[in-house]
C-alpha cells in the first residue's frame, strides 16, 4: 500500500500510537521524489511540498522514545488540529480525550509505574488504567470521587501530579472543560442516541463543536508546555 494511504488510514482510524511513524515513512518518500524532480516539473514539486507541509507537523523531530514526552503529544495534537480543521469532529474528540488521559501518565514519571515502552502490553494496560482514573479524577469534584480498590491505589499515585495541576491556572481551566469533552466524545461515541434532540448536533451546530475543539486543543498545547517546562 502507498505510505500515503497508510498514512490516511491511520488518520481516519484514530491510531494514535501509529501516526507519527507513518508519517515519517509517507513524508520521507516524498521528499525523496522531490529530490528526483527536475526543475522542470515545478508544478509536482509544487504539489508535493504542499502535501509535505501539511502532514510535517505529524513527524517528530526526535526518534520516538517510546515514552510520553514533548514529542509524543505534539505529535497527539497536531493530529487533533488537523482533524477539527477537516471536519473529521468524531476522531478528532477521540483524540483529544485519548490526549486527556496520556497527561495523567505524566504523572507516573519518577515512579516505579512510569511507562517507559507504550506500544508494550504493560504500557497499554497502564495506560487503561492510570489513564482512565486520572480522566475521572478531572470530571468529578474530589468530594464526589468513588473509585474501586484497585483504582484508589492509582489515584494514590496521581494524586501529588493531579494537585501540581489544580495548583495552576491552566489544570483548573482544563478540569472545567473536561465535563464538556467527556459529553461530546460520549455523544459521538454512542450516535447521539442517548441526547435529547436539542442536544444533538446540527449542520449548524458543527462549527461551534469544531471551535469547542480547537479551544481544548490549545489549552492541551499550553498546559503540556507548562508541564514539561516545569521538569527541566
Amino acid at each position: 500500500m502507498i505510505p500515503l494511504q497508510v498514512l490516511s488510514g491511520i488518520l481516519k482510524n484514530v491510531d494514535v500510537n501509529a501516526v507519527g511513524a507513518a508519517a515519517e515513512t509517507a513524508l520521507s518518500g516524498l521528499r525523496r521524489e522531490m529530490a528526483r524532480l527536475d526543475t522542470a516539473s515545478v508544478a509536482e514539486r509544487q504539489l508535493i511540498e504542499l502535501v509535505v507541509d501539511k502532514f510535517a507537523g505529524l513527524t517528530s523531530e526526535a526518534d520516538p522514545s517510546g515514552r510520553y514526552d514533548r514529542g509524543y503529544f505534539a505529535v497527539q495534537l497536531e493530529m487533533a488540529r488537523m482533524l477539527l480543521a477537516h471536519g473529521f469532529l468524531v476522531q478528532a474528540f477521540t483524540v483529544l480525550r485519548e490526549t486527556l488521559a496520556a497527561v495523567g501518565m505524566i504523572g507516573l514519571v519518577g515512579t516505579k509505574s512510569e511507562v517507559s515502552n507504550i506500544d508494550s502490553s504493560s504500557g497499554s494496560k497502564a495506560r487503561r488504567n492510570y489513564g482512565e482514573v486520572f480522566v475521572c479524577m478531572l470530571q468529578y469534584p474530589v468530594a464526589a470521587w468513588s473509585f474501586s480498590e484497585q483504582s484508589r491505589g492509582h489515584v494514590e499515585e496521581l494524586r501529588p501530579f493531579f494537585n501540581k495541576l489544580m495548583g495552576t491556572d491552566t489544570g483548573v481551566r482544563l478540569k472545567d472543560s473536561v465535563q464538556r469533552l467527556v459529553k461530546i466524545r460520549n455523544g459521538f461515541d454512542h450516535a447521539w442516541t442517548s441526547a435529547s434532540p436539542g442536544e444533538r448536533p446540527t449542520p449548524e451546530s458543527l462549527s461551534g463543536l469544531t471551535a469547542e475543539g480547537e479551544e481544548l486543543r490549545v489549552l492541551l498545547v499550553t498546559l503540556v508546555g507548562e508541564v514539561f517546562s516545569q521538569e527541566t
